[in-house]
């Protein structure tokens, strides 16, 4: 069944002024309104719920209900009929608050409308059979029209530029609109992430004029930041991906290498910090740590270059990662590597380290063919390996490789982070000799890549 036309009424409570003819408040309603009522439920063929405000019993402050009728009632009959303020009052709320269809009645033209209302069409009511049934063809006739041609009745709204809703209505407009955002706002990442560096970068701009708060276009924007070497505006994207999602291991992770890079190196330890206490598990999360404890060992004195306690935490975390991921070539490099900073010139240790990067030739050279496709870093694990391993013209080619793969938007930066480790042997001087030249053959190709 169809819900009936509400139909409100504000008339005076108890008093309808010194110059009313009729002063029966209930002969009014019995008479005029509620007839009205009839009469327009005839003329429509629905039912008409005529609603009056001073016969609700409902408990609560009468303004609120009030108020709440100014908004939602589609038909509103505002009698001005003694002045009686509190009905202005009513009859300046409904106008600012709906179009239409709101009808003005009184009984005295001339003392009854005030102010700015008597510039608006008001149907006069007697207490006489004639003009009580002229004045119920008027209202009613006035009603129906304004249903028909939803005129805007209201000199309030007449000419600007806003609408009403509830605040339900509102709430449901405002999370249907979130949520096209977001779906378009995924789209836009996906499609990004399909993309080359300058486009990627314009999608996800248009990804988060869609959606400020989506922390994923956030954190692929700043990687794509990081990457081309922008660390001040990759920061940005990343702390408000952490912001928006402070439970994701991924932008703790991303930011605490771009804070690495940026020379942070004591926040890059708390954000990586951070991102193991979300995801224990993560290899590369503590590979990344073992980097930035590398850098931090580092020192300016050529007398003391490393700092060796530094340089074991940093060989714990690369140890922590290998044995979570005991194929990635990366922490068990780093490891190798470590050990053969840290050996000095006792020779059993040096050759033990050089041992384990003999053994991690092969490994290297089939994660390189079946992963340097999408993981060009596979590729530098290997050409490092093979200019230790004393094999400068294969380790050339195969950083080669590496950059066949990497963007050149990327050069740069990959070869800044991959050649400062290797630059740590030259300083140490914890190379042989005869692996000197092959580490260098390999540091002059990143260098071209820097220029």
């Amino acid at each position: 069944m169809d819900s009936p036309l509400v139909l409100f009424i504000a008339m005076p409570g108890s008093d309808m002024g010194p110059h009313a003819a009729w002063t029966d408040i209930e002969e009014i309603k019995q008479h005029l309104y509620i007839p009205v009522a009839r009469d327009l439920g005839e003329r429509l063929g629905i039912h008409v719920d005529p609603r009056i405000e001073k016969d609700k019993t409902s408990q609560g402050m009468i303004h609120q209900s009030m108020f709440n009728e100014a908004l939602e009632a589609p038909v509103y009959i505002a009698d001005l009929s003694g002045a009686n303020p509190n009905v202005y009052l009513e009859l300046g709320a409904r106008w600012a608050l709906r179009d239409n269809v709101t009808v003005l009645t009184c009984q005295d033209l001339v003392h009854d409308i005030r102010f700015n209302v008597a510039a608006n069409r008001v149907i006069r009511y007697g207490r006489g059979p004639s003009e009580i049934e002229l004045s119920r063809q008027q209202i009613v006739s006035a009603i129906v029209e304004g249903l028909r041609s939803k005129h805007t009745d209201s000199p309030v709204r007449q000419n600007a530029a806003v609408v009403s809703v509830s605040r339900i209505e509102l709430s449901d407009l405002r999370s249907e609109v979130a949520r096209l955002r977001q779906e378009r706002g995924e789209e836009l990442v996906a499609a990004a992430l399909r993309a080359d560096h300058e486009e990627r970068i314009r999608i996800l701009g248009m990804a988060l004029d869609s959606n400020p708060a989506n922390y994923r276009a956030h954190f692929h924007l700043g990687v794509a930041m990081r990457l081309r070497g922008d660390y001040a505006g990759a920061l940005a994207h990343l702390r408000r991906a952490t912001r928006f999602n402070p439970e994701d291991a991924r932008s703790w992770q991303e930011l605490g290498v771009t804070q690495s890079q940026h020379g942070d190196l004591d926040d890059a330890i708390e954000s990586l910090e951070q991102a193991l206490t979300f995801d224990p598990t993560s290899a590369e999360a503590y590979s990344n740590l073992g980097g930035v404890y590398r850098r931090k060992s580092r020192s300016e004195d050529p007398a003391v270059p490393l700092d060796m306690t530094t340089l074991r935490l940093a060989r714990d975390a690369y140890h922590n990662a290998a044995r979570i991921n005991a194929r990635d070539t990366y922490p068990l490099l780093n490891v190798a590597k470590i050990d053969l900073l840290l050996a000095g010139q006792e020779i059993v240790l040096q050759h033990k380290a050089l041992d384990a990067y003999r053994t991690l030739e092969d490994l290297a050279r089939y994660t390189a063919r079946t992963e340097g496709t999408d993981d060009p870093w596979r590729w530098f694990d290997l050409a490092e390996i093979l200019a230790v391993n004393g094999k400068p013209e294969e380790a050339v080619d195969a950083l080669s490789q590496g950059f066949a793969h990497l963007e050149a938007s990327y050069w740069g930066t990959a070869a800044l982070s991959a050649s400062a480790p290797l630059r740590d042997f030259i300083v140490t001087a914890a190379l042989p000799e005869d692996r000197v030249s092959s580490v260098k053959a390999i540091l002059e190709e990143y260098e071209e890549r820097l220029a």
